[in-house]
């Protein structure tokens, strides 16, 4: 009968309590200095493909808010009230493209959680809000 080795027991990996001969007791005794080591290199390029795909994703956002800017300055006529109305939303449509065309992703962040620290009450408002029309939403 031969000797297979069980690749289901990962006890071989798992710490042990007694000490093996030759190790240095008190080498177990580290205190935690609070220091984090950094994450191996797979994990910076695996965030930085994150980082780049949603930059991507902001840049064709605001070439569609671009698109959708466009198409509501041709709704209604100059000089009636339709047409101011439509002129403010396709304005602010594009001011949004050009900031998210600007924008990075650490930008964004850190500008979120700035708000988020100047305005905690307002903020917690619109994520319940949002929260409430999502569900709303996948009720459906």
């Amino acid at each position: 009968m031969e000797n297979k080795p069980n690749y289901g027991d990962f006890s071989s990996y798992l710490p042990h309590d007694e000490p093996s001969a030759g190790t240095n007791e008190s080498a177990k005794e580290i205190p935690d200095t609070g220091h984090r080591q950094p994450p191996p290199a797979s994990e910076h390029t695996d965030q930085a493909q994150v980082k780049e795909r949603i930059d991507d994703a902001l840049h064709q956002t605001a070439g569609k808010l671009h698109d959708l800017a466009q198409k509501l300055e041709g709704y209604g006529e100059s000089g009636s009230q339709t047409g101011k109305v439509t002129e403010k939303v396709a304005g602010g449509l594009h001011r949004g493209a050009e900031y998210l065309e600007k924008a990075k992703v650490d930008d964004l962040g850190n500008q979120l959680t700035e708000t988020i620290r100047k305005q905690p009450l307002a903020s917690l408002g619109i994520a319940f809000g949002v929260g409430f029309v999502i569900a709303r939403l996948l009720r459906r």
